[in-house]
């Protein structure tokens, strides 16, 4: 026995239909069988590529090395990386404090006149050296980086790629 079936296709653009006379066998139970079969070599197949992805790939020879536990963060952190992060902390902080300070310069207005006043005669004053205070720091942080200023407290610069 053989239906005609309408199948909408997306991929026609508007509205476009696309007919087609497929013959669908009756259920029988051959076909029940073999459908089961598929469900189940479809199971295994799902099974084993999750079982694949899942696998963390380990390397062949197995390196033991200061430098391999100091990246990957099993063994100690250098002194250098150390004073590194101290001072990358010190200016994420300090980066916080000028946000804040600007947000309340610019909504003083809106504040109550105690407000407005404790602003206006500490806040702003502060703010121009603050920023200076940041972008010092910050510029200081690259120079020592790309190894043109050497910092007593950070160490010696990280090598260059010259």
């Amino acid at each position: 026995m053989q239906r005609a079936c309408i199948f909408a296709n997306s991929n026609k653009g508007f509205g476009g239909v696309e007919t087609s006379n497929k013959a669908e066998p009756t259920a029988s139970s051959s076909n029940a069988s073999s459908s089961a079969a598929d469900e189940g070599a479809l199971e295994a197949l799902e099974a084993r590529m999750r079982s694949r992805r899942n696998k963390k790939v380990e390397p062949k020879v197995k390196v033991e090395s200061a430098v391999v536990d100091a990246v990957t963060g099993k063994g100690p952190a250098p002194p250098t990386a150390q004073a590194e992060t101290t001072f990358i902390t010190g200016l994420m902080f300090l980066f916080g404090v000028i946000l804040l300070e600007g947000l309340l310069i610019a909504g003083t207005g809106f504040l109550p006149e105690e407000w407005d006043a404790f602003v206006t005669d500490v806040l702003y004053p502060g703010y121009t050296p603050t920023v200076f205070s940041f972008l010092m720091g910050s510029t200081a942080y690259g120079l020592w980086k790309i190894g043109k200023l050497p910092l007593p407290f950070l160490g010696a610069p990280p090598p260059s790629q010259d």
